[in-house]
């Protein structure tokens, strides 16, 4: 379902009278009803910091020579939705041999990263990147920075939550869970109405559902290969 589609139903739903046709610049308790479906799309993305299956995503970008400090949002990654960087999940390989990719140590700690290589001669030092760490801004850091511009590094991140702004906007999670974000907005809705038999009605809904998008959507628990 679509943003209009879903704000149509749980006007349905919740008994609201109206008929309006887009979700675009809605007024009076229309308006309401689209905020709803906005806020409890938000706060499925945002439970469990994020974490979703759907919500993850890779990059590849091209190094440049004598650069060890990459921001996901700037060139050459340009990134639009990032969010988090999903830790252990850093390549790199040279020369577009990708069939000879190499994971790079993933650093846990910044402070025990940049007191090891980010000092004296080691911040010049430039060859094949070895390691990485995320720094407090989120950018990441190779170690050593690469020698020149054929080096590729691929990783994964989660996105930052989906913003519905159009019509046609749909959720990116997965169809079949679409209901979840009308349970949740109905809860909305008989909380702000008092109207505690549909808020019942909808927790009850959505606790079994979201039960199962857990299930389905959230990374296996997995022991780290790598660490330092």
């Amino acid at each position: 379902m679509n943003r209009l589609e879903l704000a149509q139903t749980l006007r349905s739903d919740a008994g609201i009278s109206g008929s309006d046709d887009t979700t675009v610049n809605p007024t009076g308790e229309w308006a309401d009803v689209v905020r709803w479906v906005d806020r409890a799309w938000k706060d499925i993305q945002t439970r469990h910091k994020g974490t979703w299956n759907w919500m993850r995503k890779s990059v590849q970008f091209n190094t440049l020579a004598n650069q060890n400090e990459y921001d996901p949002e700037e060139a050459p990654m340009s990134l639009t939705d990032f969010g988090n960087w999903v830790p252990y999940s850093f390549r790199v390989y040279q020369g577009g041999d990708i069939g000879n990719q190499l994971d790079l140590a993933h650093w846990q700690s910044y402070e025990s990263f940049r007191s090891s290589y980010l000092l004296g001669s080691l911040i010049t030092e430039a060859s094949r990147p070895n390691d990485v760490v995320i720094s407090p801004s989120k950018s990441i850091i190779l170690y050593p920075a690469p020698s020149d511009t054929t080096f590729t590094v691929t990783a994964d991140y989660y996105s930052k939550p989906q913003v519905l702004a159009l019509d046609d906007d749909t959720p990116e999670m997965p169809e079949e869970f679409h209901e979840l974000i009308l349970y949740r907005a109905l809860m909305f809705f008989g909380q702000v109405e008092g109207a505690t038999d549909t808020y019942a009605i909808g927790e009850k809904e959505f606790n079994q559902l979201y039960a199962r998008l857990m299930a389905d959507q959230l990374p296996r628990t997995v022991v780290n290969r790598r660490s330092s």
